[in-house]
């Protein structure tokens, strides 16, 4: 059985795909053009759209309308669990920083801490568990976290100093460059 009028205008499976990425970043461009002009309800129609295809940009955005109400009933929670998902994907090499940051500004306002707290500690322990078995990048990521977000806007402890040395010390004897740059600037400090 086959479905539409004739194999002929049937278009390839990879061009198909091509057409519904471009229609999702037209959606996207379609909504931020109505979220500059102030349009808040045509904006989120748009880029709810584009969201359900999982585009971080039309997700990274939308978050920011339930953040703040515009457009779309004000929701801390989703707006925080949408960062949250771009975050991850960040984490794992696919996603956007500028979530992780607006991450760390939502949690620096109050907002959803322990859910956000919660998400960084179960990155870091799943680093610290990749790191075990020997891989140099998840020492840097786990290093980082000590250092930074799991500080919670304080000086890191000397322990978890200590912690982040080991983890870039062990990383950049294995090679890796961004563990040895980040030592040059611990011994800069």
């Amino acid at each position: 059985m086959s479905f539409g009028s004739n194999e002929e205008e049937q278009l390839n499976l990879p061009e198909l795909r091509q057409k519904v990425a471009e229609g999702v970043t037209a959606m996207v461009n379609l909504g931020l053009h109505y979220l500059n002009e102030q349009e808040f309800d045509q904006a989120a129609c748009y880029l709810q759209a584009a969201a359900n295809f999982e585009h971080p940009d039309a997700i990274y955005y939308l978050a920011q309308m339930h953040l703040n109400g515009d457009g779309v009933e004000q929701n801390n929670e989703l707006a925080v669990e949408m960062l949250i998902h771009l975050a991850q994907q960040h984490l794992n090499g696919q996603g956007m920083y500028p979530a992780e940051e607006l991450l760390r500004k939502v949690w620096a306002r109050g907002i959803c801490r322990d859910r956000i707290d919660a998400f960084y500690r179960d990155i870091y322990e799943r680093s610290l568990i990749a790191a075990e078995d020997g891989h140099d990048v998840a020492m840097v990521q786990a290093a980082l976290l000590l250092m930074t977000v799991l500080a919670q806007g304080e000086k890191p402890s000397p322990e978890d100093t200590e912690k982040a040395r080991q983890l870039l010390t062990e990383a950049a004897s294995l090679g890796n460059e961004n563990a040895q740059m980040l030592l040059r600037q611990f011994a800069d400090s």
